[in-house]
């Protein structure tokens, strides 16, 4: 099932929230495509990262969120965000059909979001160094000729509930954003270009990253730690109608046909709007 997302919904939740955002007048005037990484603090992050724009943006977010069948947080996903999975469970093969159709729909004109922490903890003292998918998106626009903004923005949250996966928006969070300058990739992409080495080429995907994170990290007056927040392996890949099913059988063809075809047809219903818009 698709969201009935719209911009006017994530407008009526700004209201109602207590939010500061400062830097927004960038987005309103470029007309440039955006690839927005934040910093994670809790799970409504997801919801208020988007609130930094006036137009549609795909959420880049666990496909846990977005196929797990917990109602409540399924309801809250199709009302207020334009969403895409990435599944990070189930080997680079996933990781990277997941980049793909996000690139096509960055090309096709979306703006894109996504938090590189890949999790959040309860010390929010920290920012974390971010994974490298954000990047992986930019320098492939940047291959098929897009002129994209890398866009770093750091998110505050105060939230009054203690349970970091609470997204329950009536209890008066206070949240500020603030959008920071863009990063210059220009000559990180051309040694991922330019280079036949493997660690030349992640070195170029990372350093964009730690960079953005990094600016992150000193805007919100946090401490930056240069390691990854671990993720723990789930053992499996969900899928679009909730099943769960091994890694190690998500390997075989049948399999990566299926999720292949789920995503292109997620991407499609997206594709129709920003064309019929």
């Amino acid at each position: 099932m698709m969201g009935n997302h719209s911009v006017e919904e994530l407008k009526k939740l700004r209201e109602s929230l207590k939010l500061h955002v400062e830097g927004e007048d960038l987005l309103k005037k470029t007309s440039k495509k955006i690839i927005m990484i934040s910093n994670h603090n809790c799970l409504k992050d997801i919801f208020y990262l988007p609130l930094a724009f006036q137009r549609d943006c795909i959420s880049l977010i666990s496909s846990r969120l977005i196929y797990n069948p917990i109602p409540e947080r399924q309801d809250a996903v199709q009302r207020y965000l334009l969403s895409m999975p990435i599944e990070a469970h189930g080997g680079s093969r996933y990781a990277s059909m997941c980049l793909e159709v996000a690139t096509s729909l960055l090309c096709a004109g979306y703006d894109l979001n996504i938090f590189p922490e890949g999790a959040y903890l309860e010390d929010s003292s920290v920012v974390h160094r971010g994974r490298t998918g954000a990047s992986r998106i930019l320098f492939s626009a940047k291959e098929r000729g897009e002129d994209v903004l890398f866009l770093p923005v750091a998110i505050d949250v105060k939230q009054k509930s203690q349970d970091l996966d609470n997204f329950d928006f009536s209890l008066d969070d206070e949240v500020s954003i603030y959008v920071l300058d863009p990063i210059s990739y220009e000559e990180q992409y051309q040694q991922y270009q330019n280079s036949n080495s493997r660690e030349d080429k992640n070195h170029a995907l990372h350093e964009v990253v730690d960079v953005g994170m990094e600016k992150i990290a000193k805007a919100l007056n946090r401490k930056y730690d240069p390691e990854y927040i671990p993720l723990y392996p789930k053992g499996n890949v969900m899928f679009a109608n909730g099943d769960k099913v091994m890694t190690e059988e998500c390997q075989s063809p049948e399999f990566m046909q299926l999720y292949q075809e789920e995503l292109q047809q997620r991407a499609k219903v997206y594709e129709k709007r920003i064309y019929k818009n």
